[in-house]
């Protein structure tokens, strides 16, 4: 007999740690974050558990000593964190992590989203109504699809998303979760999913409105975040799995996933079971994961050396921008304008390239005025209050 679990939904969606250890302890300083209370999770005398997905950050305890079971682990992904504890406070962090010329851009693209937009940040932990709730979650989802859509990938937590809807909003109400929100006036354009657990919080799912995306808004909901942690005694901020730009910016440290193997020694059976599990564990990742993706890399290396870099692909939106100036505006027959509103859904392939006019030249949506030139269906022109744009779509 052979259980499967995935430890870190135990953990965070479920909190069933108590049905599967003892204690679990962070591993530095041995500070206990969970005891258990009553009698011991029950444990068959001859099955073999596979405990997936635990940090090794944690010290815990799956079985008691002389119990009559033994443990085999692997290490299998790499994870990032975050140490809130080692920094007074947010500003304390910035300038630890990075240049005062970085610092600066990030206030700039905060700043910048804000003088352009009717922004508010909103952190949803302890509280929320059902209608908001499904509507965030809704959107959060949308985001997520478009993001990876455009990006080739696909986000396998996704096909899980029904589990997630559910347990979100108790979560939440637990103070077991948190959601953090960044809306323009009542439209959600930033939203993050992020379990809560003792000092400990965990970057489950962000998504943003991509039309906004000139805007950098990844950075200003990290910043929301992290301020968020040291307003809550926050200790350590976990990333997760996943290689991104903003981690290796902003991450303490890396740590390892470790799959546990918890098997009874005095069944043969059930330890050759266990062994056959190690082995084919270790075969998976310290080999065959390590080896396909260095031949990716030579197999990559040589394309490019071949045939040079890979162009991006072309959507449907792909652009290029002309400069006007108001006087070159102000010469154009009018008759030939055709103002039109951003708010139209058939229009909704013109909102990136507004967006980013706005951005390029500190101008507010109010004073954003969109006109399509008539008989050209793909070009169009941008005025603010300071300057003028003409857009061509291909």
């Amino acid at each position: 007999m052979m259980k499967s679990v995935n430890f870190l939904e135990e953990l965070l969606d479920f909190r069933r740690e108590s049905e599967h250890c003892f204690t679990i302890s962070i591993n530095n300083t041995k500070e206990s974050i969970f005891q258990q209370e009553g009698e011991p999770p029950a444990r068959t005398t001859k099955a073999v558990s596979i405990y997936r997905n635990v940090p090794d950050y944690f010290v815990i305890d799956f079985y008691r000593n002389g119990s009559g079971f033994k443990q085999k682990t692997i290490a299998t992904y790499k994870g990032s964190l975050i140490c809130i504890e080692d920094y007074e406070d947010l500003e304390h962090f910035l300038k630890t992590k990075l240049s005062p010329k970085r610092i600066s851009r990030l206030r700039t693209y905060k700043r910048r989203l804000e003088n352009t937009f009717n922004i508010r940040y909103v952190t949803y932990f302890g509280g929320i109504e059902d209608n908001q709730y499904s509507v965030l979650m809704q959107a959060l989802k949308r985001m997520m699809e478009v993001r990876f859509m455009e990006k080739g990938a696909t986000h396998l937590d996704l096909a899980k998303w029904p589990h997630y809807e559910k347990i979100g909003k108790e979560l939440i109400l637990k103070k077991q979760a948190c959601l953090f929100v960044i809306y323009d006036g009542d439209k959600p354009i930033s939203i993050s999913f992020n379990p809560v657990m003792d000092a400990f919080l965990y970057g489950y799912f962000r998504g943003f409105d991509t039309d906004y995306s000139k805007f950098y808004l990844g950075f200003t909901d990290l910043l929301q975040q992290l301020e968020w942690c040291f307003a809550n005694e926050i200790r350590f901020f976990d990333l997760l799995r996943g290689d991104f730009e903003y981690k290796s910016r902003f991450v303490d440290k890396s740590y390892f996933f470790r799959t546990h193997v918890v098997f009874p020694s005095h069944h043969l059976t059930s330890q050759l079971n266990a062994y056959l599990s190690v082995a084919t564990l270790f075969v998976t990742y310290e080999l065959y994961y390590p080896i396909t993706a260095r031949i990716k890399g030579y197999f990559g290396y040589l394309i490019r050396l071949l045939f040079g870099k890979r162009a991006p692909k072309k959507t449907e939106t792909t652009f290029h921008s002309i400069e006007m100036t108001v006087e070159d505006f102000n010469s154009m027959e009018q008759g030939n304008l055709h103002r039109i509103s951003l708010q139209n859904p058939e229009l909704k392939f013109l909102v990136r390239a507004a967006y980013s006019f706005l951005y390029s030249h500190t101008e507010t949506v109010e004073s954003l005025t969109v006109f399509q030139l008539k008989g050209a269906h793909k070009t169009f022109v941008f005025k603010g209050q300071k300057a003028v744009q003409k857009v061509i779509f291909t």
